[in-house]
């Protein structure tokens, strides 16, 4: 290879390292709110819903509760549900409840609200 040509490949290859450390950061910020899956998939519900789901009865022994806190992050304020209705797996059952909603913090840096749910998780059947 001449000297023009190994030039050309070290700023080809330069340029695609720079595109790559520009592009791959914004995408990974866009990601961070919603990769967080985990087993458990939380369902929102406005106040309507969860006070018609407070008034239905179970069939759930109570001995079977798990106390369990919940945060998540919303992008605006007003998309922050009264509760949620959440399922987990846990040591080979499925438990699940309504969490509701307690507090809610603001973090001026990623731009995000955090929300804390709180509740009883119980034994499905």
């Amino acid at each position: 290879m001449n000297k023009i040509t190994k030039r050309l490949h070290v700023f080809l290859v330069s340029g695609v390292l720079l595109t790559g450390c520009a592009i791959f950061p914004s995408l990974a910020a866009e990601n961070e709110v919603s990769t967080d899956r985990d087993i458990s998939m939380p369902v929102a519900i406005d106040a309507e819903q969860f006070e018609a789901l407070e008034k239905t009865t179970w069939d759930i022994d109570s001995t079977t509760g798990i106390p369990k806190t919940v945060k998540r992050t919303y992008t605006d304020i007003t998309s922050i549900p009264a509760a949620l209705s959440y399922r987990e797996y846990i040591d080979g059952e499925w438990y699940g409840g309504i969490l509701v909603f307690e507090d809610t913090s603001y973090s001026s840096v990623t731009k995000l609200y955090t929300a804390t749910f709180n509740g009883t998780l119980y034994l499905q059947e």
